[in-house]
């Protein structure tokens, strides 16, 4: 049996990413023994890996710095020992950052796999990289553009077999009605649009769809948005704000989501669930899944993509890169989507 550690430490939507590379090539490796470490907010995305054991803790990167500096490193420490004391002879990370390769060497592990983007690859402005290499490093040429297909590349160098994925958008053969789901949040104000477009998104999709029906999807916390939504819509809906597992439970049920450039949109192409993505910031071909279809509008910002480091902040055209995407450009995309996924 060959235990092989896995760094996850980013957020929600890496880790729905690499659940999704996981599943692929344990099927085909009975003779692994997986090791997750990730967060704890993603360790339900593991649970279905029955060859694993998910070992939580805060990182010194991601979402989770200041819990960490509050005294989340202790946890850091403790798991690196319990990951150490179980000797995996490999730890791989999709990411490549110098933090990433310090936790990955903190496995204890002979063989450390992990992706070294080359010079003008667009991945390179979302990382910090000191030049420092370990033997096991897997360049990533510009012509590997997507994150899902540089993550492959990763995998593909560890000479694990991995499953032909057969995966591709379904929409169950419906012409219809569809349920829709709505994703209108995310955690960075630069990545949102307006309440108003998305209740027009609505509407409009239903003068379309008269027999479709929409589910908001959001977290308890934001209510207030989804609230604001909802009240400006007369169409069959409704909200569903609650745990993220019993999102994911929920979101398999759907048929076609919309979302930004953030979480939901990669945990549904893990369930098989066509979507549509709104992209502002960030280079659309990096982060778009394969099964997505992502929706980006140059706007008048001169330095998009940015990869989410904002320049426009107090410029007329702050945030035109989402702001300029007009409800009538979704509908025109996702018509166009829905097409393709029925015939």
């Amino acid at each position: 049996m060959q235990t092989i550690c896995i760094i996850s430490a980013r957020n929600l939507g890496d880790a729905a990413m690499h659940a999704l590379q996981l599943k692929q090539i344990e099927s085909c490796n009975p003779h692994i023994q997986l090791i997750i470490w990730t967060f704890p907010q993603a360790a339900f995305l593991f649970d279905d890996l029955p060859n694993s054991e998910t070992i939580c803790s805060d990182f010194p990167m991601g979402a989770s710095l200041t819990s960490f500096i509050k005294g989340g490193w202790r946890g850091f420490f403790s798991a690196a020992r319990k990951i150490r004391r179980k000797r995996p002879t490999m730890a791989i990370d999709f990411i490549g950052d110098i933090r990433e390769l310090l936790v990955l060497k903190m496995t204890g592990a002979s063989k450390l796999y992990y992706p070294v983007w080359l010079d003008g690859h667009p991945f390179r402005m979302h990382i910090r990289t000191l030049g420092i290499r370990c033997p096991q490093h897997i360049k990533i040429p510009n012509t590997v553009i997507n994150i899902y297909h540089a993550q492959k590349k990763v995998l593909e160098a560890t000479q694990l077999r991995l499953k032909c994925s057969t995966h591709s958008a379904s929409s169950n053969g419906q012409s219809g009605p569809f349920h829709f789901g709505i994703h209108p949040s995310a955690s960075l104000p630069f990545k949102l649009w307006p309440s108003q477009n998305w209740s027009e998104l609505i509407t409009q999709l239903h003068s379309r769809y008269p027999d479709s029906f929409f589910t908001i999807f959001g977290s308890p916390s934001e209510m207030e948005t989804l609230e604001s939504i909802s009240r400006k819509i007369g169409c069959p809906h409704k909200i569903f704000a609650s745990s993220l597992s019993g999102f994911r439970e929920y979101l398999s049920d759907i048929d076609f989501l919309i979302g930004l450039d953030s979480f939901s949109v990669h945990l549904a192409h893990s369930l098989e669930v066509p979507s549509a993505v709104l992209v502002g910031a960030n280079n659309p071909q990096v982060f778009t899944p394969p099964s997505a279809v992502a929706i980006t509008h140059p706007g008048r910002c001169p330095d998009q993509p940015c990869g989410g480091k904002p320049k426009c902040i107090g410029t007329t055209h702050q945030y035109s890169c989402m702001l300029d995407i007009t409800p009538q450009e979704v509908i025109s995309v996702v018509e166009q989507s829905l097409h393709r996924v029925i015939h």
